[in-house]
């Protein structure tokens, strides 16, 4: 088909406009040829990656626990009698699994924590699990702080119960502590 008037030889193709669209003819049929196989490239990558995310993540997770599990500790004999002195009359003879953990915290207050403290968990029997805080120098000689800091353990111990509550939520012995310390202990006994 002809074109009539005007500059016939630019709409033809002719000249060097004829030139440019057939590289960019062939630039545009080159990339929808390699297109597809890009595309699946990346999509490989992109699950290589999640795959190797997949597999990294439970070992780390198992990693972390097998970190927490360690973090369990048997208390020592001294600490044991001393806790065992401490139950109640009603709770004597029901102390079941003892364990601890230390805490991740530094307690200032009172004195006798700042040289470290234990979170010292024990299976009570027919109560539940208790939890007191427990100085270094109890953990290791039983004698020292020892302080009951939940509710079971108040009610089935005789130590550190004259200490109000208001008083152990200013030190940070409380079960809402974020002392990882705490909750590791509790785990250790049920487990």
């Amino acid at each position: 088909m002809r074109h009539v008037g005007g500059n016939t030889g630019a709409r033809r193709g002719g000249g060097s406009s004829r030139g440019r669209g057939v590289a960019a003819g062939s630039l545009r049929r080159t990339c929808r040829a390699i297109l597809p196989a890009v595309i699946r490239v990346l999509v490989a990558v992109a699950a290589c990656a999640l795959i190797a995310a997949a597999s990294v993540s439970p070992a780390s997770s198992s990693s972390a626990r097998t970190a927490a599990w360690r973090a369990c500790l048997t208390p020592h004999r001294p600490l044991l009698k001393a806790l065992k002195a401490s139950l109640t009359r009603e709770a004597r003879g029901r102390l079941g699994r003892v364990r601890a953990a230390k805490a991740h915290t530094k307690y200032t207050v009172p004195r006798g924590l700042a040289s470290g403290v234990y979170f010292v968990s024990a299976d009570i029997r027919g109560f539940g699990v208790a939890t007191w805080a427990a100085s270094a120098s109890e953990y290791k000689t039983g004698g020292g702080l020892l302080i009951a800091v939940d509710s079971v353990a108040r009610v089935v111990s005789t130590a550190g119960t004259d200490i109000p509550r208001s008083t152990l939520s200013r030190w940070g012995l409380t079960p809402k502590t974020k002392d990882r310390g705490y909750a590791i202990s509790r785990r250790c006994v049920k487990r």
